[in-house]
């Protein structure tokens, strides 16, 4: 199962993104679920690199394990809470659905 943690500040800025596991819904190489789940996560993070002016630290990758945490350290500016709300709105989406190989918890 994909676990994913993504954290908000109070004031509605988001200040992490932490995954780690894989769906499991099929063979490695033909998981869409993974692939879903991996594709939003990965562009979202290049996105808000790329288009706005938040500072993010990538703090650890493990592919083999399905391991990806990003803290953006002085939380999202406008851009970056819009872009992270597409994320979460895309993994309650798959969660949905495939609530099996993917847990989505907001905090």
């Amino acid at each position: 199962m994909i676990c994913v943690v993504i954290e908000k500040r109070a004031d509605g800025a988001y200040s992490s993104i932490k995954t780690k596991g894989h769906a499991l819904f099929a063979d490695a190489g033909k998981d869409v679920v993974c692939a879903a789940a991996s594709v939003l996560i990965i562009n979202t993070v290049n996105a808000v690199d790329e288009l706005t002016s938040c500072r993010i630290e990538l703090l650890s990758e493990d592919k083999e394990k399905g391991i990806i945490e990003v803290s953006f350290p002085e939380g999202t500016d406008e851009k970056g809470t819009l872009l992270m709300d597409v994320l979460v709105q895309g993994l309650k989406g798959i969660a949905k659905d495939h609530s099996e190989n993917l847990d989505l918890r907001i905090s």
